[in-house]
């Protein structure tokens, strides 16, 4: 005798076999009808957007992803100089975490770069963390994207996080940055 109370749903037992899924149509690419995982990787390789018109990528949006590219190469060489000009005066740059070093956030470039970066940066040896970039996607002004800091600190400790972002971009700089990380694994190193 079960102390368990009885289920109140018991699945049906069904011993007929599932019928094949059908591959849903995604649309045409040249005349021919084509699924949606064909079509994206079609319009990938074409250079074109998952549900954009052929032709209708904005380039405004391809030049945001490649800026937002572009600064995280340049702050993985941790010269925070070529960092500053590629900031707008006013940016904000918001870790969504607390108790970890940078909690709180930064407003204005130059606070970004010389209270914020800079004592961050200098917790990793010369040349640490370097950054690589996995996934950008763009919407307008917003770049949203994932990345992986991965380095060395001065205390011995291997460094290696993963990061999503949510960066506004305004007057062909980077505006307002949103970073959220595994705040749990900092907290262990520092």
């Amino acid at each position: 005798m079960s102390l368990l109370p009885k289920p109140r749903f018991e699945p049906p037992h069904n011993t007929q076999k599932r019928p094949e899924a059908k591959r849903e149509v995604g649309g045409t690419v040249g005349g021919e009808a084509v699924d949606f995982a064909q079509r994206v990787g079609i319009m990938r390789r074409l250079g074109k957007r998952d549900g954009a018109k052929e032709g209708a990528m904005s380039e405004a949006e391809n030049h945001n992803e490649e800026l937002v590219k572009s600064f995280f190469e340049t702050l993985s060489t941790g010269d925070l100089e070529r960092v500053r000009p590629l900031l707008h005066k006013d940016a904000t740059w918001t870790p969504m975490g607390t108790g970890i070093p940078g909690a709180g956030g930064a407003k204005g470039r130059d606070v970004i770069i010389d209270e914020f970066l800079a004592p961050v940066r200098g917790l990793f040896i010369d040349g640490d963390p370097k950054v690589k970039m996995s996934t950008i996607i763009s919407k307008g002004p917003l770049v949203a994207c994932e990345t992986q800091g991965i380095g060395m600190l001065r205390n011995g400790k291997q460094y290696n996080n993963r990061y999503a972002w949510m960066i506004e971009i305004r007057d062909d700089k980077i505006y307002a940055l949103r970073e959220y990380m595994d705040t749990y694994h900092i907290s262990t190193l520092v």
